[in-house]
């Protein structure tokens, strides 16, 4: 048998260190865990200018304040952009696609840490309702209705899961443990026409809608759509998810 590897001295995790100034001191102890890919070259010169390098001990010296204030407008643009963001599939993939696009790797993991490729699954991610409203619990409940000839296109299955908005991205706890519904749901209840509602709301929709009630947060959230095997009319965009509407 091999030799143990070496032992690792693991700094303990701090929730919620990403937005302070500790962030720096775990990117370089992370970065003593790479293999510097060529195309990084520059940026990793770069970086190396304000003291990120693999295994360093963090010392901004005179540059602190400017860094800090850089650390603030990064993660409000993450904020943003992931407020806009309609495929997360584009963050994920090979280097060969992904390449130097270090503001979509960066939205990549803020948003999700990784997914699969838009082919084998087709992830739709709105934040707003048919008004143009955050999507909030707190204020409001709502439904989404596929008529009986505009089911989800899919070849395999499809999902729609409830999380606080990024950068917490955290399931929510509720009282009956559902954390997803969708097609491989049981007791999904079809209307006589065929179509099918959901809801999405913190209080029970009551007792005869609860096999089509996802649970939300009471506070603004989002509903990640996942498409497993997606249809071609997915793809091209012709086939769109119906709005989410306001049922209060």
């Amino acid at each position: 048998a091999p030799k143990a590897a070496p032992a690792v001295k693991w700094m303990p995790w701090v929730e919620g260190s990403d937005a302070t100034e500790a962030f720096w001191d775990y990117a370089n102890f992370a970065l003593s865990f790479s293999t510097p890919n060529s195309a990084d070259k520059k940026m990793l010169a770069r970086i190396a200018r304000i003291g990120v390098a693999p295994g360093a001990d963090w010392n901004p010296g005179d540059m602190k304040d400017a860094i800090q204030a850089g650390q603030k407008d990064a993660i409000k643009a993450l904020v943003d952009r992931s407020r806009k963001t309609k495929e997360v599939a584009s963050f994920f993939g090979p280097r060969s696609q992904i390449k130097t696009d270090y503001w979509g790797r960066a939205e990549g993991v803020f948003m999700g840490i990784f997914a699969n490729t838009a082919n084998i699954s087709t992830y739709i991610t709105p934040f707003k309702d048919a008004d143009g409203d955050q999507l909030d619990g707190s204020k409001h409940s709502y439904t989404i209705r596929f008529e009986a000839d505009n089911m989800p296109p899919v070849s395999y299955f499809w999902a729609i899961t409830c999380y606080t908005v990024p950068p917490s991205s955290y399931l929510v706890a509720n009282p009956i443990d559902r954390y997803t519904l969708g097609s491989p749901s049981p007791g999904l209840k079809k209307g006589s026409d065929g179509s099918l509602t959901l809801y999405f709301s913190v209080e029970s929709p009551g007792k005869d809608k609860e096999s089509n009630w996802l649970p939300v947060a009471n506070e603004p959230f989002w509903l990640p759509f996942r498409l497993y095997g997606p249809d071609e009319s997915i793809l091209n965009g012709t086939w769109t998810v119906p709005p989410y509407e306001k049922a209060d």
